[in-house]
């Protein structure tokens, strides 16, 4: 479970949570030995996809992971789908004015990313961001962590034409998270809303199996991978 969890909060964007924070001395450049190279086959009836998207989709989200590890939020934002930009720039109005109240009505994925945003970005840094950028400022200002990153292989590849999953691995053991991609007319887009909801429901899986309050959870989760306990101040809009 600790090696799901690590790999699920790279997934969301929160980076490491397991009960002991991984230390990297150094952050390695994302290459295509980090993960899988293109050598994806599938034996399932239900892929319906072409040889050649199955490439172009480990393409596109290679180049999000190489960009989200490098802190490059302009570059990782051109490959996330319209529909996840759509619902960034809505977490950006509710990190500056949500309490805790209100809070406390969201999935445990946006509280827990509303929170260590508060806890990571300046004020004035938040209001002077446009909701269009805030995607890319949350990438920029490490938000997006990197402890996982060499934990993780992409795996099989299958969808159809539209949509599709990305199977991963970690050790070559197989984990219950999967990127979600999204075919738009740009190319192929990584769908942040699916692997959120994924994340909500293991997160309160993760409790059950822990007889924890969810909450709980998620508060022990984000002092693993913040290294310090949550400012209650964080709770309610920055002032």
């Amino acid at each position: 479970m600790k090696k799901v969890l690590s790999i699920l909060f790279f997934l969301l964007c929160f980076g490491c949570a397991t009960q002991q924070a991984v230390v990297i001395e150094q952050p390695k450049e994302v290459s295509t030995d980090t993960f899988a190279p293109y050598e994806y086959t599938s034996d399932d009836s239900a892929d319906l996809l072409a040889d050649g998207d199955k490439k172009l989709i480990h393409d596109a989200l290679l180049s999000y992971l190489r960009a989200t590890q490098k802190s490059d939020g302009h570059t990782a934002a051109q490959f996330l789908s319209s529909d996840s930009h759509q619902h960034f720039e809505a977490i950006a109005s509710k990190v500056q004015t949500a309490p805790q109240k209100e809070m406390m009505t969201f999935g445990s994925s946006d509280r827990m990313l509303i929170l260590m945003i508060r806890d990571g970005i300046p004020l004035e840094v938040i209001r002077h961001t446009k909701p269009s950028d805030f995607f890319a400022r949350i990438v920029a200002a490490g938000i997006m962590k990197r402890e996982a990153m060499d934990a993780i292989q992409l795996s099989t590849i299958t969808g159809n034409s539209q949509e599709a999953r990305v199977a991963v691995t970690a050790g070559g053991t197989p984990v219950p998270v999967f990127f979600s991609m999204l075919k738009e007319p740009n190319g192929w887009r990584v769908n942040y809303r699916q692997i959120r909801d994924l994340g909500d429901k293991l997160l309160e899986q993760v409790a059950k199996q822990r007889d924890m309050r969810l909450i709980d959870v998620e508060m022990q989760s984000l002092q693993n991978a913040l290294g310090h306990p949550i400012d209650p101040k964080h709770w309610n809009p920055p002032q």
